[in-house]
C-alpha cells in the first residue's frame, strides 16, 4: 500500500517536471498548472480511497468536509508558495527585518495548518470512526510534507 501511495506521487511529480520542461506560453503555464492540480487532486482521493475504507455513509458525511477542509488547505499552500517566492526574491540581499518578517510568517502558517487540522478532526470525528479520522490525517500529513519538500527543492535550485 505505502509503496502504491509512493509510485503514484512519484507519477504525480515526474508530470509536473516534465510540464515544466517545456517552453510555454503564460496561457500555456496556467493550463498544466490547472491540469497539474487536478491530477493531484484525484490522486488525493484515490490515495484516500486506497488507505481508509470509506462506506457510502462515510462518504456522504466525508466528501463535503473534504472538500472545505482541502479548499482551506490550498488557501495555506498558497501563502507557503508564496513565502518561499518572497525568500527566494530577496536572499541574496536580505536584511534583518525581512528575514524576520519571513520567520514569522512561516510560524502563522504552520499555526493556522494546526488550527485548521484541529477544527476539520472535530468536525469529521462526529460522524466518522475516528480511527479512519486518524488514518486521513496522517495521510493528508504525509502529502502535505512531500508537497513541501517538493517546493524547497523546487525554490532552492
Amino acid at each position: 500500500m505505502k509503496n502504491t501511495i509512493l509510485f503514484l506521487f512519484a507519477i504525480l511529480l515526474s508530470i509536473g517536471a516534465k510540464a515544466q520542461d517545456v517552453t510555454t506560453t503564460p496561457q500555456e503555464e496556467s493550463i498544466y498548472k490547472k491540469l497539474e492540480k487536478n491530477a493531484l487532486d484525484a490522486d488525493k482521493i484515490f490515495l484516500i480511497k486506497k488507505a481508509i475504507v470509506i462506506t457510502n455513509a462515510d462518504g456522504d458525511f466525508f466528501w463535503p468536509i473534504y472538500r472545505e477542509y482541502n479548499s482551506k488547505l490550498e488557501e495555506l499552500n498558497n501563502r507557503n508558495i508564496a513565502l518561499y517566492s518572497d525568500y527566494i526574491e530577496k536572499k541574496d540581499d536580505i536584511v534583518f527585518s525581512q528575514a524576520m518578517d519571513l520567520l514569522e510568517e512561516m510560524m502563522a502558517i504552520d499555526q493556522d495548518l494546526l488550527k485548521l487540522e484541529k477544527k476539520y478532526y472535530k468536525k469529521m470525528v462526529n460522524g466518522m470512526n475516528p480511527v479512519k479520522v486518524v488514518a486521513y490525517f496522517n495521510l493528508e500529513r504525509e502529502v502535505q510534507l512531500k508537497i513541501r519538500l517538493e517546493m524547497i527543492k523546487e525554490f532552492s535550485k
